[in-house]
């Protein structure tokens, strides 16, 4: 019933996901390939040192009670029922890992950057290396669909 409600704003929320920033990291002057393959090894390297804990749980589910529905013919009350039990999985160590990995970018010299996408249509040549951040620096996605900092 709730999920009726929401459906009409799903578009809005959908409109608005694409205009939020994106988290990449930065580092100038460094290849752009060589950022990718540093943050892959990084994200290997921390799986290998915090690895995947699914933990797996139930939750009950809940009695929701009958409503007092009143009319000119009187009142009466509607049946309670249960909600059904929910399963939820999740890893335990995901946290961890992803802070192994923001230290190993760290160590290695990047740095964590939010930059929106670029608005400006036409070609863009896309750099070989990162450039230096400045107020105009912004994302697009390459053909590999990896996200490259460009500053016009």
């Amino acid at each position: 019933m709730i999920l009726f409600r929401l459906l009409p704003a799903l578009p809005a929320v959908v409109l608005l996901a694409g205009c939020l920033p994106i988290e990449t990291y930065h580092k100038t002057g460094a290849p752009v390939a060589r950022v990718q393959s540093d943050e892959v090894e990084c994200k290997v390297d921390a799986l290998k040192q915090v690895p995947v804990n699914t933990v797996t749980r139930s939750i009950p589910g809940q009695y929701v009670p009958g409503r007092k529905i009143c009319n000119p013919r009187g009142c009466y009350r509607t049946a309670g029922h249960m909600t059904p039990p929910r399963i939820e999985s999740y890893d335990s160590n995901a946290g961890l890992r992803g802070q192994v990995v923001e230290q190993c970018m760290q160590a290695q010299g990047y740095k964590r950057v939010k930059l929106e996408r670029c608005t400006a249509t036409g070609a863009m040549t896309l750099p070989a290396t990162q450039p230096a951040l400045n107020t105009q620096s912004c994302l697009v996605r390459a053909q590999n669909d990896q996200w490259v900092i460009v500053t016009p």
